[in-house]
């Protein structure tokens, strides 16, 4: 199974990934992308359920009325 997995900017200003649906325009199973700064200078990234500490699992969808910029 394919998926059209994209990066997106929301209106609220969070980096989100998820799996793009083009027939109901919603973005499924989200995760938001924040970076963690590390002692050496450089980052790392976490990728975590929209919606944590609250949301445990990936199940979130968002509709694309939410997504400022691809």
């Amino acid at each position: 199974m394919q998926y059209d997995i994209k990066l997106v900017k929301l209106v609220s200003g969070d980096t989100v990934m998820g799996n793009y649906d083009s027939e109901n325009k919603t973005l499924n199973d989200v995760v938001i992308v924040q970076t963690v700064p590390t002692a050496a200078g450089s980052i790392q990234l976490a990728m975590l359920p929209f919606g944590f500490p609250y949301e445990q699992e990936i199940t979130s969808k968002l509709d694309e009325k939410h997504i400022m910029y691809e």
